[in-house]
């Protein structure tokens, strides 16, 4: 574990892999295979809310001038918008990410529960940079139905959603 944000490899580092535990909120792995290097963010509510697949694609751009046209983007599996707050969220500061994106699903008593689509706020973000769609590959699995997958969201239900998934990327040698 090592407090990071944004891990960056190249193809002079073969055989070294970057990458991150999950389990519901999805790791973005970003490549620029015309100048060998790659880009990985974990990207969970709080991060999405800050714009970090934007940061992901802005540390190529600066770092190796990398260029939307460049770019080939993967989505890990996440939770789906089955994902259920029982309030509004907290981490949701920035209304225009979450437009859409955060949603009443049901009313018990005097709460609210609330659906997030975190790949909603993902894909906003990417449109914003103009990625094109044909360069971007999403996993659809959703953690929190899929068996093969642990869940901090299933766990709560199922002790057997416990856990972390491992998601990166490595240059072969």
């Amino acid at each position: 574990d090592i407090p990071e944000d944004i891990l960056i490899l190249t193809k002079d580092t073969p055989g070294v892999v970057i990458g991150h535990p999950v389990a519901d909120c999805p790791v973005i792995i970003m490549s620029d295979k015309s100048r060998g290097v790659t880009a990985l963010g974990h990207c969970n509510a709080e991060m999405v809310d800050k714009k970090l697949p934007i940061s992901i694609f802005k540390a190529l751009e600066k770092e190796f001038g990398s260029t939307k046209d460049d770019v080939k983007v993967y989505i890990s599996s996440c939770i789906s918008e089955k994902w259920e707050y029982d309030c509004y969220p907290k981490f949701a500061n920035d209304k225009r990410v979450w437009e859409g994106n955060i949603f009443p699903v049901r009313q018990e008593e005097d709460k609210t529960y609330y659906g997030i689509n975190i790949r909603g706020a993902i894909s906003r973000q990417l449109d914003e940079l103009g990625i094109a769609r044909e360069k971007t590959y999403w996993n659809m699995d959703d953690t929190l139905t899929d068996d093969r997958y642990y869940s901090n969201s299933g766990a709560r239900n199922n002790i057997e959603k416990k856990g972390r998934n491992f998601v990166g990327a490595y240059y072969s040698t």
